[in-house]
């Protein structure tokens, strides 16, 4: 079994919630939710529910009618579950906001509503030890970061390839 930490727009491309993904995008990550339904993989959250309180914002907690709601009706039953579920312990400060994301200048733009799977991430490596890696379906921002997000430590898994493609190109990258 291998942890990942699943960004919200993974559920919501499965669901089909987003325009710009293609056929491909989303059955990767209708693929990607079975293989944790099926216990192929266990989701990484932070115990202070930061993460959770996102998807609780995005997704129907009933687990209808989309796979999606399927999938946040599955954190909320499995989220004390440690076979299926690791809770990481996250650090917050005296505001309630989580502390720990990285001060490198080049990351000071990255959206701040993604900023606690990168927390929780690193507090995961922290306090186990390893590298989990972040999934992603069509964040551009995770594309744009990649690099200051790789020299921190935070590994991100593009799941549409199709979209990935796009964005090389886009910033004239080479494969």
């Amino acid at each position: 079994m291998t942890d990942r930490i699943i960004d919200t727009n993974v559920p919501l491309v499965a669901s089909g919630e987003t325009p710009e993904a293609m056929g491909s995008c989303i059955l990767a990550c209708i693929t990607t939710l079975k293989d944790l339904f099926d216990d192929k993989t266990r989701i990484v959250i932070d115990d202070k529910w930061f993460i959770i309180g996102e998807y609780k914002n995005k997704l129907n907690q009933s687990g209808q009618p989309r796979i999606g709601d399927e999938f946040l009706k599955w954190v909320l039953t499995n989220s004390w579950n440690t076979s299926r579920c690791q809770q990481t312990p996250v650090q917050i400060d005296a505001s309630g906001e989580l502390e720990g994301f990285p001060t490198d200048d080049e990351l000071s733009q990255f959206d701040r509503s993604d900023r606690k799977f990168v927390v929780t991430a690193l507090a995961y490596a922290n306090h186990l030890g390893q590298p989990v890696p972040i999934l992603n379906a069509v964040d551009s921002d995770w594309w744009i970061h990649k690099k200051p997000l790789q020299r921190v430590g935070i590994s991100i898994e593009f799941l549409c390839s199709d979209q990935a493609a796009r964005w090389r190109i886009e910033h004239g990258e080479t494969a």
